[in-house]
């Protein structure tokens, strides 16, 4: 694959404006690691995770099923563990408590999560041009 190919696939996902503008199951997966991938740069992983648990549109679920697809399960298992950790600091800490305690216990667990998250820019490049590699089949032809 050309890096010609890969550019125009990753501007049309991009250009999406929801996952289900996609017609293939690979440029669907592209757009929402896009767009979660944009939310983790913007806040961080720890909010991320936080606002797409519930996310209608993106559900995280369906964000962790994309970096599967792309061929990023070590990714996958950073979300789910951030999950996993956030979910248990709620049973312990109401994320609304405002005590100082609680809201450092929240804060120290946001700084932990937020530095486990591995990717930039560069490496979803590297991702997508693996995955168009090993099975280009999951992405919607480019006019040439």
């Amino acid at each position: 694959m050309s890096v010609d190919t890969s550019e125009r696939i990753w501007n049309r996902a991009a250009d999406f404006s929801s996952p289900d503008e996609a017609e293939f199951r690979g440029d669907a997966a592209l757009h929402r690691v896009l767009v979660f991938h944009g939310s983790v740069m913007n806040g961080g992983l720890f909010e991320a995770v936080r606002s797409y648990a519930h996310d209608e549109e993106y559900p995280l679920e369906a964000v962790t099923e994309a970096f599967g697809l792309l061929g990023a399960e070590n990714v996958v298992g950073v979300v789910e563990a951030a999950e996993r950790e956030i979910e248990e600091l709620r049973e312990e800490h109401d994320d609304e408590d405002e005590d100082d305690e609680s809201q450092a216990v929240w804060e120290e667990a946001e700084e932990r999560v937020n530095g486990r998250y591995p990717l930039d820019d560069t490496d979803l490049e590297r991702l997508l041009e693996a995955a168009l590699i090993a099975d280009p089949e999951l992405f919607a032809p480019v006019a040439d």
